[in-house]
């Protein structure tokens, strides 16, 4: 098995996740468009309107208040989703594995099943290729989300990867998920040796008291095998975190990042409840440092053309991603 790679940022759009990305958005462009009848005016406008709506939408009080009602299934959010957010929560993801050493953890396993819970749009499954892009062995990704959300989004983005990826070796497959559904709730995650959360938990920080939610989680907890891994990641929001410890912390030991890699800065999160302190890693990712963002100046720059001043990817972008790594006992 090859090792993973020192995170070298990816140089240019021959990067298979990157091209990928790019297929993707713009495929969504194109229904857009489609959409306005061609009318690249009115087409600046809704874009505009959705990226508004997805920075409010992601505020931090938004989440406590919950947003499980928000129209992702219209196409221009899911364009602007995956315009604004695609890009980033991929390679951040990809960066929190790496800096996690999940492939270490692993054993020189042969094949290696990722389950990516609220993967949304899919942005997940290209965080996952990225980082095991140079994985030897068989790689089977799973992502669970809610189908009447992201259906349309998972079979552009199973389009693109077919046509960019020619790798037999890697599968993915889209789950029918959703945590607030009596049967929708379980997972068939009992497999996975990586269960990640990425960008998840804060979305159903909101719903964490009703039955159906409990039952998810627990479900989820037991069923997965000993020593699979629980990464979490996503913003800082002390809520969310100290309820994510709370659902391990009894099932799960902590497994700390690699202390070797000094540019993680702890953050202190405190259990309200044990008013035990535990130490919370985060990275900075910043795209603006990295290739892949040539991929999108057309689009930009069509967006800017209109008066809309699309300067940054990602509201996100200042980076700050916190992760912490459980293995299950």
């Amino acid at each position: 098995m090859a090792e993973a790679k020192p995170e070298n940022e990816i140089e240019d759009d021959q990067c298979p996740v990157g091209k990928i990305i790019h297929k993707w958005v713009c495929d969504k462009e194109k229904e857009c468009l489609d959409k306005v009848g061609g009318n690249k005016e009115r087409f600046r406008e809704d874009v505009k309107k959705a990226l508004d709506k997805l920075f409010n939408a992601h505020k931090i009080f938004k989440l406590e208040e919950g947003i499980q009602s928000f129209k992702y299934e219209r196409t221009f959010i899911q364009f602007g989703y995956i315009y604004k957010h695609a890009m980033f929560s991929a390679r951040s993801l990809s960066k929190v594995m790496h800096r996690s050493n999940v492939l270490n953890k692993l054993e020189e396993k042969s094949s290696i099943t990722i389950a990516c819970l609220g993967g949304g749009p899919g942005s997940d499954v290209l965080g996952v290729l990225d980082y095991f892009r140079d994985f030897e062995g068989q790689l089977n990704i799973q992502l669970y989300d809610r189908k009447n959300k992201w259906g349309k989004c998972w079979k552009s983005l199973q389009a693109a990867i077919d046509e960019e990826l020619h790798d037999p070796r890697v599968t993915v497959s889209f789950h029918d998920f959703d945590v607030t559904t009596a049967d929708k709730n379980k997972p068939d995650i009992q497999d996975a040796d990586v269960i990640t959360m990425h960008y998840f938990m804060e979305e159903v920080y909101s719903e964490r008291e009703k039955e159906e939610v409990k039952e998810c989680f627990d479900h989820i907890i037991q069923t997965a095998k000993p020593g699979a891994l629980f990464l979490y990641s996503g913003m800082y929001m002390y809520q969310a975190t100290d309820w994510v410890h709370r659902l391990l912390k009894d099932n799960c030991k902590v497994l700390e990042p690699n202390m070797d890699l000094h540019i993680d800065l702890p953050r202190i999160c405190q259990d309200y409840i044990t008013v035990e302190s535990i130490w919370i890693y985060r990275i900075q990712v910043d795209l603006r440092q990295e290739g892949d963002l040539k991929l999108f100046y057309d689009i930009r720059d069509n967006l800017e053309t209109g008066g809309y001043p699309v300067k940054e990817i990602s509201f996100r972008l200042d980076g700050n991603v916190v992760y912490r790594l459980y293995q299950k006992k």
